[in-house]
């Protein structure tokens, strides 16, 4: 609305029949036609059918106004019609409805106001030459107008959708956040219609790390689909961090979680995957798995970008006190805990042995030679100092940690190729228990 009037008041002949036109008549018929053509669904609705009155009203007033010249379009100062297009936003109507209403009321204006001119020409006997131009000159000027207030009214029902959008957002992400910290019975079907997510169902938690709210919310809806899942709730947990579940009726297929997971690694996500869980308790469980899964990635240092709580629920076991964890991997690996690439390839080889139970075959998972995988397991057990039967369940615990974990920063153990004795009777009784 910046740009200069492109066409020219009404003319000198014309100017008394404007002031005398019948805005209020003209108003009570366009007021009755967007009613029934537009919006029929409001017609007993007495305040939004008043509130639709006033904003043709005022329209009308300011479009004589610019045909007369007294006005110019950057100096509108709408009231009614923008009252009116933030109440359409409030009770759901579409811009759509918004632009037909506008299109039906200029063209009632300018039918009206065309029989006028006709009239008034014919009156002071101008030629139909004549009164045809000036028509057509008005018919554009207000054109002019309604597109210009077309374009505001357009804009304020944007923002108020937008606002409304983000607080209903605000809204249900509270009563979400109430819903996982509190403790007590709900009732969870007084939620559905707020939340449009069914707190019953059996729901599978998934986070997306790394990625704006709004793209996350559209890798949201794909993976819904994918997954074959009715319901989708979101939860904004951070600027770069989401979470939202995907619901159904009853059991999650394996086949609907793998399709999850195998679309996350083809798109190249950091996400996090639970177990489903029924209900409210289930809801719950999921976030703290999330959580769970999230202070697993701040422990690791090899952590894979997808995680599938199954396939990680020793390692958040075993991590739930860190620095005991990397005690114990000092104690138990000793040099064999070592950062190198022999040391890393001792680990493997050790790993593998326990895997498949013998050389053979662990060499054939390795690509070396039986004779490499003998030397390999002799050199781990003399940096151990003792056999790999012996404290098997330790050593298996340990070279799991170690691959999560990494190397422990501190603390690093004796790498001059002596037995890693320290703290090991310390550690027998508690792993002892553990193990039965």
């Amino acid at each position: 609305m910046t740009d200069a009037p492109s066409t020219k008041p009404i003319p000198e002949w014309l100017r008394n029949p404007l002031h005398l036109w019948d805005l209020g008549s003209l108003a009570e018929r366009i007021t009755t036609a967007d009613t029934e053509r537009v919006f029929p669904g409001r017609r007993g609705d007495g305040p939004f059918v008043e509130m639709l009155r006033s904003s043709v009203a005022e329209n009308l007033q300011h479009m004589r106004e610019y045909l007369l010249g007294t006005v110019d379009l950057i100096a509108l100062d709408l009231k009614e019609p923008v009252r009116f297009a933030r109440k359409q936003a409030e009770i759901g109507s579409s811009q759509n409805a918004l632009q037909h209403s506008y299109r039906l009321g200029i063209q009632l204006a300018i039918e009206d106001w065309g029989a006028i001119v006709t009239e008034e020409g014919t009156r002071q006997g101008l030629a139909a030459a004549t009164v045809s131009a000036v028509l057509l000159a008005n018919v554009a000027r207000m054109l002019e107008y309604s597109d210009a207030v077309q374009g505001l009214v357009a804009a304020e029902f944007a923002d108020q959708e937008a606002e409304l959008r983000r607080t209903g957002e605000q809204i249900r992400e509270q009563i979400v956040l109430d819903l996982l910290n509190r403790s007590d019975p709900v009732a969870t079907p007084d939620f559905i219609s707020v939340l449009g997510y069914d707190l019953s169902h059996m729901h599978l938690a998934v986070q997306v790390s790394g990625i704006a709210h709004s793209e996350a919310t559209r890798i949201a809806h794909d993976l819904r689909r994918c997954s074959g899942a009715g319901g989708l709730l979101p939860l904004r947990t951070g600027a770069a961090e989401t979470v939202f579940w995907l619901g159904r009726p009853r059991s999650w297929p394996g086949a609907s979680v793998e399709a999850i997971l195998s679309q996350a690694r083809l798109r190249g996500l950091t996400l996090s995957v639970t177990r489903p869980a029924a209900g409210l308790p289930g809801l719950r469980q999921t976030y703290r798995e999330l959580a769970e899964m999230a202070k697993l990635r701040i422990h690791s240092l090899t952590i894979d970008p997808v995680l599938h709580y199954p396939d990680v629920r020793l390692d958040v076991l075993l991590l739930q006190a860190p620095e005991a964890a990397r005690r114990f991997v000092e104690d138990e690996l000793g040099p064999l805990a070592e950062d190198s690439p022999s040391a890393d390839r001792l680990r493997q080889t050790v790993v593998a042995s326990y895997n498949f139970g013998s050389h053979v075959q662990t060499a054939m998972a390795l690509g070396v030679h039986e004779h490499t995988v003998r030397n390999r397991l002799r050199r781990a057990e003399e940096l151990l100092g003792h056999s790999l039967g012996e404290r098997r369940t330790e050593l298996q615990i340990a070279l799991r940690l170690r691959a999560t974990m990494g190397r422990p920063p501190h603390g690093a153990p004796d790498t001059a190729g002596r037995p890693a004795e320290r703290g090991r009777q310390r550690l027998r009784e508690p792993i002892a228990s553990m193990r039965a």
